[in-house]
């Protein structure tokens, strides 16, 4: 090759780059489309769906309280909560649409874009209550019902409190007059509800 053709080579050779890669994303993309398989680079614009993940959410939430706690989760919608203040055992249902019945129902009703059935949230509640009342030797729990704003819920039971989630941090922080719990209770409360859960509390 003579010296102006390896000119025009070298010359043309960042351009003739460009379009391999330009050529290279125009097929992935299309292949992206017809598979809906998505590489890492896309995983940035895409949002989480926390209807999946409604339990991670609310431990995220208790974590910012900013005083000494432990959070144990003990089932995939139950979250035992202790800090230096009160211990508290908060059930999340992330129901959406409107809840129909009475609050000593063992069925509701949940009319939404398709109706169903669901367990009585109150009785499960008080259920596993006494479940780890007895297992940490301790009556000092605090139940709390947690339901997303998207519900409809009219009903109420003077052993529970029920609220929603964008309140929830606000109730964890409204303290008690006094402290109740060492940072050392705190962990050995943990600590012994973990070994009763791997007995098979949950």
């Amino acid at each position: 090759m003579n010296p102006q053709g390896m000119f025009r080579f070298y010359a043309s050779l960042p351009f003739l780059i460009l379009g391999a890669i330009i050529i290279v994303a125009i097929v992935k993309i299309i292949l992206e489309k017809v598979t809906g398989k998505y590489g890492k680079s896309n995983k940035i614009n895409r949002t989480i769906d926390i209807s999946k993940c409604p339990i991670q959410t609310l431990e995220t939430i208790l974590d910012q309280c900013n005083n000494i706690h432990k959070a144990i989760r003990i089932n995939s919608e139950m979250l035992f909560y202790i800090d230096e203040y009160n211990m508290y055992l908060i059930m999340f249902k992330n129901w959406i649409g409107n809840v129909q019945g009475e609050p000593k129902d063992l069925k509701w009703y949940i009319k939404s874009t398709q109706d169903y059935r669901v367990n009585n949230a109150y009785i499960e509640l008080k259920e596993k209550l006494n479940i780890v009342k007895f297992k940490i030797n301790n009556d000092d729990i605090i139940p709390i019902l947690l339901l997303n704003g998207l519900l409809i819920f009219n009903m109420s039971d003077p052993e529970i409190e029920t609220i929603r989630m964008e309140n929830i941090l606000d109730r964890i922080n409204r303290k008690a007059y006094q402290k109740k719990y060492s940072e050392e209770q705190i962990n050995e409360i943990a600590e012994l509800l973990c070994k009763e859960m791997s007995k098979g509390l949950h």
